[in-house]
């Protein structure tokens, strides 16, 4: 379930330091991110760049790595880009007690994971927000994947199962809770969060979900006989197990399409709710409007999308 948590609404408090992420093949995200920076400095904001975006810009700031930056006293990251970026940025975060995110679209792409727009919000006002502690944080479930004795990176989005053969279809039993589910043969099989509905699933035929609700869905994607198995959605606290059955058939699971590890038949991927949470920073405590106002302006008009690819 996503939380309304109020930040130190109003009091003037000492500023903690800003961390500061953002994409690096899109000229408009580093000229947006070279503003951020001259107005934190203008307001004497203690900032911390990312180690790959520093040496784009000749300031004496300090940098680290996303996870040296969990360990300062933070009070967040900004991330400027879309929603890979603000996925890169949470895959690179520790897995516990991540510093929430604060993500600024571009424009150009969906973005639904973002709280602004660069061409609908004024940017100076928002910073001022963050500076002045008024935001509120949104507290979202992850999924934990498990492999034998590994423990995969938290998903935030999704865990993708695919075929390591593309044009093989993979054979999958799916068991819930200890109760055997069904035989499935697809393409791939997605595993989503409650926000990661609005992403790779919905885009497989997945149910669109309200983000006050704490839910896993399970997608195929192109089952091979429609009626063998259809999107299933189950209750945050459930256990699922997916079982590699076809012979010599590996496969790989994508998380976030952030990281990929491969798999082999007979072997057994039990997926469930992480026991940490990620936060992100929002600018009103209307959370489940804010959804429906991105559903309306960013998946149900359509968008012209650009089309080269994703950053990350």
């Amino acid at each position: 379930m996503m939380k309304n948590h109020p930040l130190h609404h109003g009091e003037c408090i000492e500023v903690k330091q800003i961390g500061l992420a953002c994409r690096l093949d899109k000229e408009n995200a580093l000229e947006l991110t070279g503003k951020i920076i001259e107005y934190f400095m203008k307001k004497d904001v203690k900032l911390v760049l990312e180690n790959r975006i520093a040496q784009r810009f000749q300031r004496f700031l300090p940098k680290k790595d996303l996870r040296q930056m969990n360990k300062l006293q933070m009070k967040a990251i900004i991330s400027v880009g879309g929603d890979g970026t603000i996925l890169r940025v949470a895959q690179n975060l520790p897995r516990k007690n991540p510093v929430p995110v604060f993500g600024i679209n571009l424009g150009d792409s969906v973005g639904f994971l973002d709280e602004c727009d660069l061409d609908s919000d004024n940017l100076y006002d928002v910073l001022d927000k963050l500076i002045n502690n008024e935001y509120y944080t949104e507290r979202t479930m992850r999924l934990a994947t498990y492999h034998r004795q590994s423990r995969f990176p938290d998903a935030l989005n999704e865990i993708y199962i695919v075929s390591a053969k593309p044009s093989k279809v993979l054979h999958v039993n799916i068991t819930i809770d200890g109760e055997f589910f069904t035989l499935a043969h697809v393409d791939g099989l997605i595993i989503s969060t409650t926000v990661g509905s609005t992403a790779y699933s919905l885009s497989a035929g997945g149910a669109l979900l309200d983000p006050r609700l704490q839910l896993i869905q399970i997608v195929p994607v192109n089952p091979f006989a429609r009626t063998s198995i259809r999107p299933i959605i189950v209750p945050a606290t459930s256990q699922i197990e997916i079982e590699l059955i076809r012979p010599k058939l590996n496969a790989l699971i994508v998380i976030d399409g952030q990281h990929d590890y491969r798999i082999y038949p007979k072997n057994i991927i039990r997926i469930q709710k992480s026991d940490s949470d990620f936060e992100f920073i929002r600018l009103s405590p209307n959370f489940h409007g804010n959804f429906y106002n991105k559903l309306q302006k960013k998946i149900l008009v359509g968008l012209n999308l650009p089309e080269d690819s994703p950053e990350e």
